[in-house]
């Protein structure tokens, strides 16, 4: 819908979308309005497939992808053995599923095998049941893919049921970094962002 207001406003250029799906849903719009959009922060990696030659001309990324982020992690983690078994806690949205999907695909190579992937919905109010399924079966590393609040809460409750597993993926602590990492929740974890 903004992207919609944006062309009939005819400005020339749009920088955004901050969310991968609003930035997917938008390339087609504005491939044929023929007005360019940069974004800085959508990392799903359909946006770099779909863009370019033979895609959606007027679409640019300056970050980069999930996939580029996962493949720099993973060569990291298969370089220093630290996690042989890892769980996967996403949010059920472009962003989520795709970093999960780029996760996956280095995980292999890296020695890694993933226990579980979870898709959970956006505001989820408790993790418990997620995280006690989780810690049943050992991993050596959560990754995660959600952003801000939800990333918040799940490490919340996580610490409130002293969960001591380290973290992996794209671990957003949505401003609160120094207090997370004070209060031990982000003991020997390792991010990409």
């Amino acid at each position: 819908n903004v992207t919609n207001k944006l062309i009939e406003a005819k400005v020339v250029a749009i920088v955004g979308s901050h969310c991968s799906s609003a930035h997917l849903a938008a390339m087609p719009l504005i491939e044929t309005a023929k007005i360019p959009m940069v974004t800085g922060i959508a990392s799903n990696p359909l946006i770099t497939e779909k863009s370019g030659k033979g895609g959606t001309t007027f679409a640019f990324r300056i970050n980069p992808s999930d996939k580029n982020m996962m493949d720099a992690l993973g060569q990291y983690l298969g370089e220093k053995k630290l996690f042989k078994k890892v769980a996967i806690v996403a949010e059920d949205t472009d962003f989520g599923r795709g970093g999960a999907a780029a996760f996956i695909d280095v995980a292999g190579k890296a020695g890694i095998t993933i226990s579980s992937t979870d898709y959970t919905p956006q505001a989820m109010p408790d993790y418990t049941s997620v995280l006690t399924r989780i810690q049943q079966s050992r991993p050596d590393a959560i990754a995660t893919f959600q952003l801000s609040a939800d990333s918040i809460n799940f490490l919340r409750n996580a610490m409130q049921m002293g969960v001591r597993i380290p973290y992996t993926g794209r671990i957003e602590l949505g401003g609160k970094n120094v207090a997370v990492i004070e209060a031990g929740g982000m003991e020997n974890s390792i991010s990409a962002w």
